[in-house]
């Protein structure tokens, strides 16, 4: 398993990497971080949706277990909206006449996307060198813990400083591919 993610961690670090550097080489002695020059993220192909072009140029083989395992969250927090509207799960798919497998199933494709555009963020992180700063952890602790009502720092206990960071990094992805993206 871990041979296989090695093989698809460069293969998919190989292709971003190239085409980044040809989108950008152009204009990477003049930029800034503050002033950067728009990317074309539609390669060619036209998309109003800058994640999806970065989801549709993914390359590699990305291993059934990572799709999985985003299908199981994602069927987590079905079931966590339905428990905070005072139902549950097993009533759900009994009344909508579903089986596990078949909720599952509906997830899929949603989940493939979150995958890849996850993988894709996680790139451009590393290659833009984005981290998370001290601030930026409070910041999201209070934000995390206001939407539960809860204390930051029983949010902190729960929420390890090293997974935020990363959920913080690839959101500032998103935004620098909000910002520099041009569609054609």
């Amino acid at each position: 398993m871990e041979e296989l993610f090695n093989k698809y961690a460069m293969s998919i670090d190989t292709y971003i990497m190239v085409k980044l550097k040809e989108k950008t080489a152009k204009l990477k002695d003049s930029l800034t971080k503050k002033n950067r020059a728009p990317i074309a993220l539609s390669m060619g192909a036209p998309t109003a949706n800058p994640p999806e072009a970065l989801i549709e140029k993914l390359e590699g083989e990305i291993p059934q277990a990572m799709y999985e395992n985003k299908i199981t969250d994602m069927v987590r927090e079905f079931e966590m909206h339905l428990r905070s509207q005072g139902l549950d799960l097993e009533t759900y798919m009994q009344y909508m006449g579903l089986t596990e497998e078949s909720l599952r199933e509906q997830y899929e494709e949603t989940a493939e996307k979150r995958v890849k555009l996850r993988l894709a963020l996680e790139k451009i992180a590393e290659i833009e060198n984005i981290e998370a700063s001290e601030d930026d952890l409070s910041e999201e602790y209070k934000k995390i813990a206001d939407v539960y009502n809860m204390d930051s720092e029983a949010v902190k206990l729960a929420i390890p400083a090293e997974d935020l960071k990363k959920d913080v990094a690839v959101s500032k992805a998103m935004d620098l591919v909000k910002e520099t993206a041009v569609v054609k």
